[in-house]
């Protein structure tokens, strides 16, 4: 059982490394975006140059995220699937006027 619980601790880590790079990613291809977009209307200048350089890769940031939201669901999956769950229930707030009853386990964040 030991090793269990390392192994979903490791998991965990990594889980949380993979959603870091996932959000940086996301950020670095939306921004390279409206960069591709706007470059024909900077004055090219080492600046631009620079930026350039730097938004090169967006084609392989695409690949990169969608191979980490795959390996993001299934590294989830085992999470899931290996913890002793700790169930809590909970309100959240829909709206000013309504809130919503849910059960989540405080341990992998899986909810029923």
């Amino acid at each position: 059982m030991d090793n269990n619980i390392n192994i979903n601790s490791e998991l965990q880590t990594v889980k949380e490394i993979i959603e870091y790079e996932i959000r940086f990613l996301d950020k670095y291809f939306f921004y390279s975006n409206i960069f591709n977009k706007n470059k024909r209307d900077y004055k090219d200048d080492d600046n631009v140059q620079l930026l350039q350089e730097y938004f090169q890769h967006s084609n392989q940031a695409l690949s990169v995220i969608n191979k980490r939201t795959d390996l993001l669901s299934r590294i989830k999956s085992q999470i899931e699937k290996n913890c002793n769950h700790t169930w809590e229930t909970d309100l959240i707030d829909i709206d000013p006027d309504r809130s919503q009853t849910i059960k989540y386990c405080t341990k992998c964040e899986k909810t029923i």
